[in-house]
């Protein structure tokens, strides 16, 4: 290898590998079902504000001081974009009779429900659904529609501990029925 091909096969490698920090994974939508013992099971879901622009893995994450430094009305866009694609991108199936409709309660929080505090914590919506587990249900599980734009990750706890089993569900896909304890 000549010393001029050595130079430009090093330019490349630096070029590559600063254009990859400023790489963002492709957002995905956590959906986690946890039942409890005294018969609640709370669906939580994560919805990345990067899901509503064209080309997500360019958009930088959205970070505490992006949710500081906007506007009430802004923030309550971006709450009222979660829901309308909650309501889009993801059904819920019951084996009990009746219908359950969901009912979210949405915040900004750090993925996982972690609170955020320093200015370059990532930031996400997440809609939280607690309800009465009925007593003829014994399972459910999670669709992701169509029309979703993203996959949706399943997955399943008992009073806080997370099983190891989870689904990947790309548009159109189901998820394994979730056992009610």
């Amino acid at each position: 290898m000549t010393t001029g091909s050595a130079i430009l096969a090093a330019a490349a490698m630096l070029l590559c590998g600063v254009q990859s920090l400023f790489a963002n994974p492709e957002p995905d939508v956590p959906v986690r079902c946890d039942f409890t013992k005294d018969g609640t099971c709370t669906i939580t879901v994560e919805v990345d504000p990067r899901c509503f622009v064209p080309d997500p893995m360019s958009e930088k994450l959205f970070m505490k001081m992006d949710v500081d430094l906007r506007s009430a009305e802004n923030l309550q866009e971006i709450q009222a974009q979660a829901r309308d694609a909650l309501s889009q991108w993801i059904r819920f199936e019951f084996d009990a009779p009746g219908e359950l409709s969901p009912v979210f309660t949405l915040a900004f929080t750090g993925p996982k429900g972690v609170p955020v505090k320093k200015a370059g914590d990532p930031v996400i919506v997440t809609a939280t659904w607690k309800f009465q587990i009925p007593a003829a249900m014994k399972r459910l599980r999670v669709h992701a529609t169509k029309q979703a734009r993203f996959s949706v990750v399943v997955s399943g706890a008992r009073d806080g501990a997370a099983s190891e089993r989870f689904a990947t569900l790309f548009p159109g896909e189901s998820s394994f029925w979730l056992e009610v304890p």
